[in-house]
């Protein structure tokens, strides 16, 4: 599947399964204009059956009801405190027939806790042999015109053709992500080479990162509520559709909650930061908040999103208990 894409287009994976070209010149700190990624951090998931909807809905924070062909949504799977276990994007490709986009790492535990109640509805999980690229730019968004017709333009929007999806993400410029079966991915990549720069898996996340969209890794599995990462500025939380799985703690945090915790964008000269690092105020031996992502830009620069407590940020935030490396903070408090 995406190993097998990864030999044929030339690249590798690093540690963290992202793919690195060789003697790349599209680097992060140069974010070239126009380019394509193998997304090689995702896997996939598929759910189908007469049950299918109507169990999801009854699991995950964002609303089933609201995916349709032409409209994708992320979410998350929490536990009964309300905590996200793991995040992801879920798209419709058919009457009964769904895809669950989520990080690799956290695969086998959006499989294993769904499963656990799905013995009871007419639905079932397989593994999917999907893969994921992601395209950013101008020339992107002509490209995927030229391949779909025309190009979805809000995020969560998505178009399908021929099994292959493409949805519009977040960000200052054009964005997609396309699922496409794996036997079709080689094809699609060398037409779209010939318009837009291969470039690292990171690039792409940095890209997410400037945007303020955030996931749930393995090491930050049940960490945060949904609001902390500002999921629901992205449509992926339903207030109004019902119960689901940790709902009464997410909804009480919305209406007679008092957010102490939010999403920030930060910037440091710390080169090793890597998600669920804790971060630190300047006179406290406690963790005021971790990681959430974070790409190196270079030897010298960090840029990342982090959840940290509000009223610990006034006076400083520092990587390590040693308080080397302060962070450049930006807020991203969309709404509570």
């Amino acid at each position: 599947m995406m190993h097998k894409l990864i030999d044929d287009i030339g690249a590798s994976l690093d540690q963290h399964n992202l793919a690195i070209f060789p003697d790349n010149q599209a680097s992060v700190s140069q974010l070239p204009t126009d380019f394509i990624t193998p997304l090689s951090h995702l896997s996939f998931l598929a759910i189908s059956g007469l049950d299918s909807a109507k169990f999801m809905q009854g699991q995950l924070t964002c609303d089933v009801d609201e995916i349709n062909l032409i409209q994708s949504r992320p979410g998350a799977h929490c536990n009964p405190k309300g905590r996200m276990l793991t995040s992801f994007h879920l798209a419709q490709c058919g009457e009964q027939d769904y895809l669950f986009s989520t990080v690799q790492d956290n695969l086998a535990s959006l499989k294993g806790g769904l499963a656990k109640y799905i013995v009871f509805s007419k639905a079932k999980l397989t593994d999917s042999d999907y893969v994921a690229l992601g395209l950013s730019g101008p020339k992107a968004a002509a490209f995927i015109a030229g391949i779909f017709g025309s190009a979805p333009t809000g995020p969560n929007q998505q178009l399908i053709r021929d099994e292959k999806i493409v949805i519009a993400c977040a960000g200052d410029v054009p964005r997609f992500q396309v699922w496409l079966p794996s036997e079709q991915a080689l094809e699609f990549w060398q037409q779209a080479v010939k318009s837009l720069v291969a470039a690292d898996t990171s690039a792409w996340l940095l890209e997410d990162i400037r945007a303020g969209l955030a996931n749930v890794v393995a090491a930050t599995s049940g960490l945060f509520i949904p609001q902390m990462i500002n999921l629901e500025q992205w449509e992926g939380v339903s207030f109004t559709k019902g119960c689901y799985t940790g709902q009464e703690i997410v909804a009480r945090m919305k209406f007679l909650g008092k957010m102490k915790r939010h999403l920030y964008h930060f910037t440091s000269s710390a080169s090793s930061l890597s998600p669920a690092s804790p971060l630190y105020g300047s006179d406290s031996e406690q963790s005021i908040g971790e990681v959430v992502s974070a790409v190196s830009i270079n030897a010298n620069t960090t840029e990342g999103l982090a959840v940290l407590a509000d009223k610990s940020v006034t006076n400083g935030v520092f990587s390590g208990l040693e308080r080397r490396h302060s962070l450049s903070l930006k807020p991203l408090i969309i709404k509570d």
